[in-house]
């Protein structure tokens, strides 16, 4: 339906139409969610391109489809590039939105979990500190300040700072799970890391308490880890 719908946009608006655009962006991330990265991400950077020259850099459109790009590279694996997608698309989103909007920050957030992917704690935990205090000043409550929480555990984990890392990770978690019905299908991805991340918590360090509990709990989280 997305193909045909795409197909009728260029053909009665255009092919550079805002509306062909994001009809095109939207079929960009069936695609990602498919698997079909190599297609996902030609279809991206095509109306990345066009959005850029016809609207400018800052357009809302414009900043949807480049999270898009970046989206599809970091499950490419493409890290390198994501990378560069995120940090241009915070900059163009601090001038067009403020440094401290809600979508600025979620892309902090998947700046942050991208860099646990590389692990690169360090760099993972200096962002998810800044959305948490920028979070700890909005006066509504999100699944993506939980998130947050989430991240910073698994970057505190990553660098064996364990005892600081367990009540931040679980309170991350926690917070997430009980936001879970606001939680887009496309990130529940996400609340199942931060499930991976406790199970790696335990096996890794020698904290007592609830640790077998959890492996109990995610056993598909406990076999990612081989032995553990």
């Amino acid at each position: 339906m997305l193909t045909q719908a795409v197909e009728s946009q260029r053909r009665v608006l255009g092919p550079e139409h805002w509306s062909t655009l994001n009809g095109m962006r939207n079929l960009a991330g069936l695609y990602r969610d498919e698997g079909k990265y190599e297609a996902s991400e030609r279809l991206a950077a095509t109306a990345l391109e066009a959005a850029t020259r016809l609207l400018g850099a800052g357009h809302h459109l414009t900043l949807l489809v480049m999270e898009e790009l970046a989206l599809v590279s970091r499950s490419e694996r493409k890290y390198a590039n994501a990378e560069m997608l995120y940090t241009k698309l915070l900059n163009l989103e601090e001038r067009a939105l403020g440094r401290e909007h809600p979508k600025r920050l979620g892309s902090m957030n998947d700046l942050a979990f991208l860099y646990l992917s590389q692990r690169e704690y360090a760099k993972a935990e200096r962002l998810a500190r800044t959305t948490i205090d920028a979070y700890k000043n909005a006066t509504t409550d999100t699944w993506h300040r939980y998130e947050s929480e989430a991240i910073l555990g698994a970057s505190l984990a990553g660098q064996n700072h364990y005892a600081e890392a367990e009540p931040v990770l679980l309170s991350g978690y926690a917070g997430m799970t009980r936001c879970q019905a606001n939680i887009p299908a496309g990130n529940w991805f996400k609340l199942k890391s931060a499930e991976t991340w406790i199970v790696r918590l335990y096996a890794d360090s020698h904290l007592q308490g609830n640790g077998e509990v959890w492996r109990e709990k995610f056993p598909l989280a406990r076999s990612a880890f081989g032995a553990h």
